[in-house]
């Protein structure tokens, strides 16, 4: 995706009718719960791996041995972004990416599948960030969980056979 300036223009252009309605409502119940964000805090990444498990069960990367363990290392060689969503100062929601050259890649996320559409709210949440970390393009990652396109994100092939 490329980055715009800012949200509302990413909104403006690629969102039209009753869903950018839809979208403008859902964000404004969850803002409307007194969430706040925070950056860089490295005990999310606890939080992030125990609620990609949650989420995505047995196919979950957290699965895999070591793999908090990477995460926390490339915070010490890469310009990574943890963005955590808190409620009551408890994190519901967490991305991870890293920052490098102009893009911004969304490496994963994990949220509280409890609240409703709060993983819609980290998405717009990590596309403001990117923007705010100076990216011009939001690398979404080669897996489609259905929210890739509902976002107007631009397939890409990863190869040709």
């Amino acid at each position: 995706l490329p980055i715009f300036t800012d949200w509302h223009s990413y909104l403006e252009k690629d969102w039209h009718g009753k869903s950018k309605k839809n979208l403008k409502s859902q964000m404004k119940k969850i803002e409307a719960m007194g969430v706040t964000t925070v950056e860089n805090d490295n005990e999310d990444l606890e939080v992030l791996a125990h609620f990609n498990k949650v989420q995505f069960g047995e196919y979950s990367h957290f699965n895999k041995p070591h793999r908090l363990e990477y995460l926390r290392e490339l915070t010490t060689h890469f310009n990574c972004k943890i963005l955590a969503i808190r409620l009551n100062g408890k994190s519901i929601a967490v991305g991870f990416a890293i920052v490098f050259g102009s893009r911004y890649y969304g490496l994963t996320s994990g949220h509280d599948l409890s609240i409703k559409n709060l993983g819609k709210y980290l998405i717009v949440k990590r596309i403001e960030h990117a923007v705010q970390s100076g990216a011009s393009i939001y690398e979404a990652g080669r897996h489609d969980y259905g929210w890739k396109e509902q976002f107007h994100f631009e397939k890409k092939n990863l190869y040709k056979i």
